[in-house]
């Protein structure tokens, strides 16, 4: 297949017949999709996290887990719904070689994640987990804690990545006056109101006067190990980090020793390199680290928002139209 079947959907060559959906839908979605679409038979498979039920001779498929076997052995498919935002765990270059489209589910955990990297950096200020350690131990720390605090406002928050996850958590961060600043991939004339926005080539200097960074963006060659020795030793002493984008984005090693230091003040992690974050793991037992363990992603709003993409998808791959949420393959995301 051409590049040109990687942008859009060729309806005519092909068909949009049978469609399976990998995953535990919520009751009742499943069956307003097929009454939308009543020529198109939807299978529900297990969930991939269970066990892989074969492909067979679907069209395309709904799913968080795929093999290059998988896609070998099924001749008809043409389009993947990736159920997560991020894709850097698909075989993107055994669908790209097939000419297969991708599509994610970018934008669904937008708000939520926001939400989530919010209450993080509240709780680090106000110093929540020390006084809910101290509650465990039924301990009183006023004396010892009430100084121990920080406020948000008025400090310099760096976010790196400047799609709709950046955007969510930095029109958040604006609103408790924060001095925010955006870096993204591409130039823009325009982004957010009181939101300052840089290309990525700025970072080691937004590094060096930021108090709180949050790491945002997809896992991909270029953003592997962005964050390494070097970058954390340029981040203003006493800054805060925060990943909720990918594990590998940060060096650990580095990062356990910046912590150790004092180099960095805090860090609050929803993403690990490695994950799971096992048992014996330097991170657990720092004093300065908080760890949420890959949950940020979820919400009870997901598969509404999930559907509605899928959905208009369907909608827009039977007329032949161009998809959203089409995955980039030279990009990775």
């Amino acid at each position: 297949m051409g590049e040109e079947c990687l942008k859009s959907a060729d309806s005519a060559a092909a068909p949009l017949r049978r469609l399976m959906v990998r995953y535990s839908l919520p009751p009742g979605t499943l069956e307003s999709l097929q009454a939308a679409f009543p020529d198109i038979e939807f299978i529900q498979a297990e969930d991939a996290f269970v066990q892989l039920t074969p492909l067979g001779d679907v069209d395309a498929v709904v799913t968080w887990n795929l093999a290059e076997d998988e896609i070998a052995a099924a001749p008809n498919l043409r389009w993947v719904q990736w159920i997560g935002a991020g894709v850097d765990h698909a075989p993107l270059a055994a669908l790209r070689n097939r000419g297969i489209l991708l599509t994610n589910n970018r934008g669904v955990h937008a708000n939520n994640i926001a939400e989530h990297v919010i209450g993080m950096m509240i709780s680090l200020a106000r110093n929540f987990p020390n006084l809910v350690r101290a509650q465990d131990q039924h301990v009183w720390k006023m004396d010892e804690e009430r100084w121990n605090v920080k406020e948000l406002a008025g400090s310099r928050l760096v976010v790196l990545g400047a799609g709709n996850l950046g955007s969510a958590i930095a029109r958040k961060a604006a609103g408790l006056d924060l001095d925010v600043v955006v870096l993204g991939r591409n130039p823009r004339e325009t982004y957010l109101d009181r939101v300052t926005y840089r290309t990525i080539d700025a970072l080691d200097a937004e590094l060096a006067e930021a108090d709180h960074v949050v790491i945002c963006t997809p896992l991909t060659d270029e953003t592997r190990g962005l964050i390494d020795a070097d970058r954390i030793a340029r981040v203003k002493p006493g800054a805060y980090l925060y990943n909720v984008g990918r594990g590998p984005i940060v060096d650990t090693d580095a990062l356990v020793a910046a912590l150790q230091s004092g180099q960095l003040g805090a860090a609050a992690l929803d993403v690990t390199d490695p994950e799971p974050l096992p048992a014996e793991h330097p991170l657990w037992d720092l004093p300065n680290v908080f760890i949420t363990g890959h949950t940020s992603g979820a919400t009870p709003h997901y598969w509404d928002r999930a559907a509605r993409i899928l959905e208009g998808n369907i909608r827009h791959y039977l007329a032949g139209e161009p998809l959203d949420n089409l995955v980039d393959y030279d990009l990775g995301y």
